[in-house]
């Protein structure tokens, strides 16, 4: 028996998403999935992913001296998951209580 021209199940999914405008949602789910990956064990032990919408990360924090930490952190962090996804994703954090 020959083998036919077979494509890898990964590649059909990836065209799948990226043709139906699904990689970038996709991409941030991973994000919130595996947040302490992304960020460090010490800034996940004290912030929550909660969504993304667009480009923006809503994400939930201790208290106020966290979100104003974070705040100040936050290029580092968006720099973080942009390079975790391969991708820019996140352009924008904005931190609840």
């Amino acid at each position: 028996m020959r083998k036919k021209n077979l494509t890898p199940l990964k590649n059909i999914l990836d065209s799948f998403f990226k043709k139906n405008h699904l990689d970038n949602k996709i991409k941030g789910y991973q994000i919130i999935f595996n947040w302490s990956d992304c960020v460090g064990k010490n800034i996940a032990a004290h912030s929550q992913p909660v969504k993304i919408l667009g480009n923006t990360l809503f994400l939930k924090v201790d208290s106020h001296v966290w979100a104003n930490e974070l705040n100040i952190k936050q290029g580092e962090i968006i720099k973080k998951i942009n390079d975790k996804a391969n991708k820019k994703i996140i352009h924008n954090i904005k931190f609840r209580i």
